[in-house]
């Protein structure tokens, strides 16, 4: 069956003259296509009328977290997501290329800022921090108290003194206290004391001096 040619009525006024064939450059009026007022907020239904777009039966819902007003969505970090950080804090995040295993490492740090300062400008290694492993006070105080090589003691308390090479060995003392007695030694005269009182003495001539009375021969 050969293709049917569409025809075209042409008009003069109102009334048809004549037929003829569509051409490609024939366009049929936008109003022709149906009834009613066609424009840009109308669509032509399928019985031909043309009908206003109606959203009637839209309806929008706000999800958690989201505020609608109107037809428009908007999200408040603060007010809807409970978000207490500032926008400047927020910032603070812009350029922080950390991992979360990087940042995960500051999990439990209670140190304040200036107890974390205090680490600025440490050049120890850590070998050389561990040489403090197990002190259990101040380290300056415990030196102060040792005794450099030739040096003088001014005061100490000695349980038993023992030489601990083969070489005799020379303590400088002045006094010794014994508990009960001191023995003090002052312009090469030896004093023995109790209670704070002399009790007796021995000079460099090795004369003997004594508060009390002497017993030779006693028994101890």
């Amino acid at each position: 069956m050969a293709a049917k040619t569409p025809v075209k009525a042409i008009f003069t006024g109102s009334d048809v003259t004549s037929l003829g064939e569509y051409t490609s450059s024939d366009t049929v009026a936008v109003a022709n296509l149906g009834t009613g007022i066609p424009s840009s907020s109308n669509y032509l239904r399928g019985d031909g009328a043309w009908t206003a777009i109606s959203d009637n039966d839209t309806t929008y819902t706000a999800g958690a977290g989201v505020t609608l007003t109107a037809t428009e969505f908007t999200v408040d970090l603060n007010t809807d997501l409970g978000v207490t950080s500032t926008a400047a804090e927020l910032n603070i995040l812009d350029g922080v290329t950390s991992t979360a295993a990087e940042l995960n490492i500051l999990d439990g740090v209670t140190s304040t800022t200036a107890e974390l300062n205090i680490l600025d400008g440490v050049t120890a290694t850590a070998a050389e921090l561990n040489y403090t492993d197990g002190v259990t006070s101040a380290i300056q105080t415990q030196l102060g108290t040792k005794l450099n090589t030739g040096g003088t003691l001014a005061t100490a308390t000695i349980n038993t003194l023992t030489s601990t090479t083969t070489t005799a060995t020379t303590a400088n003392i002045t006094t010794v206290d014994l508990g009960n007695w001191t023995v003090t030694e002052s312009s090469g005269v030896l004093y023995f004391a109790t209670g704070g009182t002399n009790k007796m003495k021995l000079d460099s001539s090795g004369d003997l001096t004594v508060v009390g009375n002497i017993t030779a021969y006693g028994t101890v």
